[in-house]
């Protein structure tokens, strides 16, 4: 039944002033309890790894770093990571841009020198969820490859280059 379920029925009957934590502290060693207790968590999904790229700039990874301290009321930076080789841009951005920048940026500066990439990974910010970004990467026939939520894992090289930047 759990602490206190069990605490709040014996209090019917019986009192004493540590009944709530004997009671945790019986149930977290019953052997029995553990066994029975049900899961209070969602199963994990199976995660399938991200297919290698083949080349340079055919997948990139973008992220968000930051807040930073600002310079020129550019308090953000946009991370965008080769997945082949690891190289990557560093973007000062504004905290308050819409889905439209982040896109432009991309054109002007990691498109027109590399080419357009077949698959993009992101994270879930909002600025990568819009229906603009969607349709945007719809039009220009990339596949977005978005992080799933507490699996760092799949954005890794991305995470691990925006601990670099902050230290």
């Amino acid at each position: 039944m759990g602490a206190h379920k069990c605490s709040k029925y014996t209090s019917k009957h019986f009192y004493w002033m540590s009944m709530r934590s004997d009671f945790k502290d019986y149930i977290r060693r019953c052997h029995l309890c553990q066994m029975n207790k049900q899961p209070t968590t969602l199963p994990d999904a199976v995660v399938t790894p991200l297919p290698v790229p083949r080349e340079p700039f055919s997948s990139i990874a973008i992220d968000f770093a930051g807040p930073f301290p600002r310079d020129n009321k550019k308090e953000l930076i946009l991370v965008v990571l080769d997945r082949f080789t690891g190289f990557s841009y560093l973007i000062p951005i504004s905290q308050n841009i819409r889905a439209v920048e982040p896109a432009n940026f991309l054109i002007e500066r990691i498109f027109s020198v590399h080419g357009f990439p077949t698959s993009i990974v992101l994270d879930r910010d909002p600025k990568f969820t819009s229906r603009f970004w969607m349709q945007f990467m719809a039009n220009i026939k990339i596949d977005l490859n978005m992080a799933t939520a507490y699996h760092h894992q799949t954005n890794g090289q991305t995470e691990r280059r925006i601990r670099t930047i902050r230290q």
